[in-house]
């Protein structure tokens, strides 16, 4: 307690070691996501907004990806999962 309240009156932020050990794995897990995104076209990050805010279903991107793939004459097989 006493070192929280140093760290206070210097003008500094005191975190716990639990609360700084929860908030270091976070900006890393951020970190980890924006990487993923930025390996992402620009039409992909588009396609998944649209889908974030329900703009377009799952099925129309299926069926959109479906007639790309078979004017390029490429076969493809789509497995579907129960929704029980």
């Amino acid at each position: 307690m006493v070192l929280a309240v140093r760290e206070v009156l210097r003008g500094k932020t005191y975190l716990s070691p639990t609360l700084k050990q929860k908030v270091n794995y976070l900006h890393w897990e951020q970190k980890e996501i924006r990487d993923e995104a930025n390996r992402l076209t620009e039409r992909q990050r588009e396609v998944l907004q649209l889908l974030a805010e329900e703009k377009v279903s799952w099925q129309e991107v299926s069926n959109q990806l479906s007639n790309v793939f078979q004017e390029a004459g490429v076969t493809m097989v789509i497995f579907r999962r129960d929704k029980n």
